[in-house]
């Protein structure tokens, strides 16, 4: 049993290497267009790799628009 959930772990990581990020970003765009107030900015490389990512939650985002300071 514990071999098996072993196996299963390293044949998930060797399918989604190279593919994990572009999942992550197809599920904040699925979030996005359940809820359009959702908001998220990513940046990839010369390489299209995932450079970095930026998704405010719902209160830093009033509180942003309130208050016109650093989230």
């Amino acid at each position: 049993m514990r071999k098996d959930v072993q196996n299963y772990h390293r044949d998930l990581k060797s399918l989604i290497v190279d593919t994990d990020a572009h999942m992550f970003i197809d599920v904040l765009r699925n979030k996005r267009e359940v809820n359009p107030g959702f908001f998220f900015y990513y940046q990839a490389d010369e390489d299209n790799q995932l450079k970095n990512i930026f998704w405010p939650d719902s209160l830093s985002r009033r509180s942003y628009a309130i208050f016109g300071d650093i989230l």
